[in-house]
């Protein structure tokens, strides 16, 4: 869930630590809300949950692809 870097302005490495850690802090925090909202049996909560997951997967994974496709 980190952001990703271009040719026009590569990520140093603390830019890269900074980036992961707080990614992990966030997919911590869903995570968290996740699973209190499964012991709540919040069924509506579990699905906003899926969404949002699945919706930050297919952008990064776009932003994979074109920076792949940029390469070339």
């Amino acid at each position: 869930m980190a952001p990703l870097d271009s040719t026009q302005k590569p990520l140093d490495d603390d830019e890269q630590g900074r980036y992961r850690r707080t990614s992990r802090i966030i997919a911590l925090v869903y995570a968290a809300i996740g699973a209190a909202s499964v012991i709540a049996a919040n069924g509506a909560l579990c699905h906003v949950m899926a969404v949002v997951m699945i919706l930050e997967s297919c952008l990064l994974a776009a932003g994979k692809a074109e920076r792949l496709r940029d390469a070339f």
